[in-house]
């Protein structure tokens, strides 16, 4: 008898806990790109172009807005507060995964600009919470604070 209320103890235990967890999701701290656009290194971008930036979970649109840059020239590192970054507006999709940056004003002839995407941007959980990324992985170039990823107009 012991022997038994000691298995339903333990089945019973072992089913709580494991109600709780989910085996098939996968909690995720640090957000992937899936795409930017253009493409890093892509040549004759039309002036017109919007920046569009996919990620794989549903991200904060505050903390991922003020965390973007488009600078014209070539960057190698991610600037302090985005000094240089080019105003504009921003468009998201339904579901938060699909960021869109058109620039207040036309881009310049034949230049390069840097795409800027700085570490810290925040996604949601599954719960629907913020939670802080600890690192971005993607397209680009990897820097020691983010992603940039370059292209030049025609």
């Amino acid at each position: 008898m012991v022997k038994n209320l000691f298995k339903y103890v333990f089945i019973s235990t072992l089913a709580i806990f494991l109600s709780g967890c989910n085996l098939n999701e996968e909690d995720k701290l640090t957000p992937e790109i899936i795409s930017i656009t253009p493409e890093d290194g892509a040549t004759e971008v039309a002036k017109t172009v919007s920046i569009q930036v996919e990620f794989d979970e549903p991200m904060d649109t505050g903390s991922c807005e003020s965390r973007f840059g488009l600078i014209t020239g070539y960057q190698e590192s991610i600037p302090v507060n985005m000094m240089g970054s080019l105003s504009g507006e921003f468009e998201w999709n339904d579901d938060h995964t699909n960021m869109m940056f058109t620039s207040d004003s036309l881009l310049m002839d034949s230049t390069m600009y840097s795409i800027c995407l700085e570490e810290g941007m925040e996604m949601h959980d599954h719960g629907g919470d913020s939670m802080m990324s600890d690192g971005m992985m993607g397209h680009g170039t990897q820097t020691s604070n983010g992603i940039i990823s370059y292209f030049t107009t025609h």
